[in-house]
């Protein structure tokens, strides 16, 4: 946003409505932006920052709720995920514990290795 002017970031029907919405809270005769060619430099007139500050305020808004329910759907798989592995940890444990303390002990085998490899076995074997 800080890098980008919000006519590169929406399609131009979605810009001109909120330009149109930022003219009249600010009380501005609302005119079409004309045509800009890539990399032409326009200085923007007082009103203009204004005008281009509260669209920029709207764009972000709405990303922010999108944000928040990303982060929550994003919250709830992870603690689904928290769940899934404990779980299997504490069956891997209960059944092949002293395997488990063995392996790490006795090799260059990390733990989480042996804990899911000792999982897929006890799958194959039907004891999930």
């Amino acid at each position: 946003m800080r890098d980008h002017h919000p006519r590169d970031l929406l399609d131009k029907e979605e810009y001109e409505n909120l330009r149109k919405k930022g003219c009249t809270k600010f009380r501005y005769q609302y005119k079409e932006e004309r045509e800009i060619e890539a990399g032409e430099i326009i200085k923007p007139s007082k009103p203009e920052d204004k005008l281009m500050t509260y669209v920029k305020e709207k764009i972000l808004r709405k990303l922010q709720k999108l944000w928040e329910i990303s982060e929550k759907e994003t919250n709830k798989r992870w603690d689904f995920e928290d769940k899934v592995h404990s779980n299997i940890v504490d069956f891997v444990f209960k059944r092949f514990g002293i395997f488990i303390t063995f392996c790490v002990q006795f090799t260059n085998i990390p733990t989480t290795h042996v804990v899911c490899i000792l999982f897929v076995f006890a799958v194959y074997l039907g004891e999930t």
